[in-house]
């Protein structure tokens, strides 16, 4: 099912429901909640991390959202604004480190936020378990400038930097969840004595300065296609969005390519002979978190399992087959939640 495009930029939400372990238990059908097309983990998207006006990211389009990996994780920013996903076995240090603001921004920028000349921020930071590749996000605060002019000042900036040994590229341009980042790229010598490549982006939003940094190494090349990945996961979390299931519904069948679900495959009772049998959701705008799943059978819980969702996500769905000899006739519950709140649809297996 694709998530609905009223959506900015969605963040991809799959699961794969996990059968109990009786052997002829109903066993699990995929689910996801964005669309089916685009590259896999494994086989990443061109390269965009300096991306042309030609490649559509120069116009803030999203395009196809990567099929992810199960396997990936989702990260919601501690700041509650934004999410995206990152690779399963990827650490996440959020939070582990204060850096001293003023050290991150050029001065007139800096001096926009209206902080203490010690003041210090924490990122929001996953990373590979060797380290190299990472992500860190920034969220500053208000300025009064646009994306262009603290790109602008950035650039300049790292051009008087000490240690770095080459800029590669100051034009680069992303697209964050539907608002267009500025940035540059460039090598840098360590204290560890090695050369690292840096990439980072700048965008305002609302008034509000993020600034994305991802660094790699330099041999082998940077991975920017997984690069290219992540930020396509990008995700906005609207304010004033309320945090539950806002409909679930059980259905016949579910059409991978439509935007959302078709009402009439909506039913309440299904035959023993079904291949599948399908609950579809929606989640309340703002809505992010993980959704529990739980089967019941006559009362008695058969299964349970976790979908990530973001602001970004809409429609998901989810699914159980039969045991070779079908569905045992009676009555079936599937129950939702999602940050405590609790949607509830009941539905009939008939002879």
């Amino acid at each position: 099912m694709r998530r609905h495009p009223a959506v900015a930029l969605p963040i991809l939400a799959l699961v794969l429901l996990s059968a109990c372990s009786a052997a002829e238990a109903p066993s699990a059908a995929s689910s996801s909640s964005a669309e089916q097309a685009g590259p896999t983990a494994a086989q990443s998207a061109d390269p965009t991390a300096a991306p042309t006006p030609s490649d559509g990211l120069a116009e803030c389009s999203s395009g196809e959202t990567p099929d992810l990996d199960t396997g990936w994780e989702f990260l919601q920013g501690a700041d509650g604004t934004f999410g995206l996903a990152y690779p399963a076995d990827w650490e996440d240090l959020s939070g582990d480190g204060a850096f001293t603001t003023s050290s991150l921004l050029d001065e007139q920028t800096f001096a926009e936020l209206g902080l203490d000349s010690d003041a210090t921020i924490e990122s929001d930071f996953v990373r590979a378990p060797t380290g190299v590749p990472n992500l860190s996000v920034f969220h500053f605060g208000t300025v009064e400038s646009s994306t262009m002019v603290v790109h602008e000042r950035e650039v300049a900036r790292y051009g008087e930097l000490d240690g770095i040994e080459r800029i590669l590229d100051t034009s680069l341009e992303a697209c964050l969840g539907g608002t267009l980042a500025h940035g540059l790229e460039l090598e840098f010598r360590s204290s560890d004595g090695n050369t690292y490549y840096q990439q980072n982006l700048f965008a305002v939003r609302d008034g509000e300065l993020y600034v994305v940094q991802w660094l790699d190494f330099v041999d082998p090349e940077p991975d920017l296609d997984l690069l290219a990945e992540i930020l396509t996961t990008w995700g906005w979390i609207e304010p004033g969005g309320t945090s539950g299931i806002a409909e679930a519904r059980m259905a016949s069948e579910v059409d991978q390519s439509a935007d959302e679900p078709d009402p009439s495959t909506f039913v309440t009772s299904f035959p023993t002979d079904a291949p599948t049998i399908f609950v579809v959701f929606r989640t309340d705008e703002g809505a992010a978190g993980t959704v529990n799943l739980t089967w019941l059978i006559e009362d008695e819980v058969a299964f349970e399992e976790t979908l990530d969702v973001t602001a970004a996500t809409t429609w998901a769905w989810g699914g159980i087959t039969p045991p070779s000899a079908g569905f045992t006739p009676g009555s079936y519950e599937v129950r939702l939640e999602l940050n405590g709140d609790v949607e509830s649809v009941q539905f009939t297996v008939e002879p």
